[in-house]
């Protein structure tokens, strides 16, 4: 992987019972408590789309994990603390958290 590559991986709960390639991206804000602004990118075109990979699929018990590489022209480093939307499959928005560093077991 190159320096702006990084692996986007999730573990979502309480979604809906089914999602078909439903919406997973990154933000330009900071925080959940008011509106995420646009995609988070500074690549020639916004990959945050799901022609590129940033989608989750629910097949039972409204859960999903996954994992796509990405590219958006920023650094890892670049993320902290940008908002996550996570969209259902009308595309409404019906979760958002904020990036941090992992916590690593000790």
């Amino acid at each position: 992987m190159n320096s702006f590559q990084f692996l986007f991986t999730f573990r979502l709960k309480g979604l809906q019972e089914k999602c078909d390639k439903c919406g997973i991206h990154v933000h330009e804000g900071t925080s959940c408590d008011r509106p995420t602004g646009q995609h988070y990118w500074a690549a020639n075109d916004d990959p945050w789309v799901k022609g590129m990979g940033a989608y989750y699929n629910v097949l039972m018990f409204g859960e999903s994990t996954g994992e796509f590489v990405m590219n958006d022209g920023y650094a890892v480093s670049e993320h902290r603390r940008r908002t996550v939307t996570i969209h259902a499959q009308d595309g409404t928005r019906i979760a958002c958290g904020v990036l941090r560093p992992r916590e690593r077991d000790c």
